[in-house]
């Protein structure tokens, strides 16, 4: 976040800057405590989940130095590899889609 932003402003800046798309509608699904231990790190932060709808066609890499390849997935062919919070938060996102 930048000095004084709302959470809603952030994330339209950041899908914005990453995905080189603004959002067409933005949902605050919860904030929440994120505690756990990452192969022998602890790690403490706060996740303000957000489900975002964008037009899929307008989505590109605004920043090729951060990230290879975007991808699109169905629920069911979802990657093993992911993030460790990935789950949780899928599950809280599910109603929104």
């Amino acid at each position: 976040m930048e000095f004084g932003e709302t959470f809603e402003e952030a994330v339209r800046r950041e899908i914005y800057e990453e995905y080189g798309v603004v959002p067409d509608e933005l949902v605050h699904v919860t904030t929440h405590n994120v505690i756990r231990d990452n192969h022998g790190i602890k790690t403490h932060w706060v996740a303000v989940l957000f489900a975002v709808k964008v037009n899929p066609l307008q989505v590109c890499i605004g920043e090729p130095e951060k990230m290879d390849e975007l991808a699109w997935f169905l629920p069911e062919n979802i990657p093993e590899d992911r993030h460790s919070m990935f789950d949780i938060h899928f599950d809280l996102v599910k109603p929104y889609l």
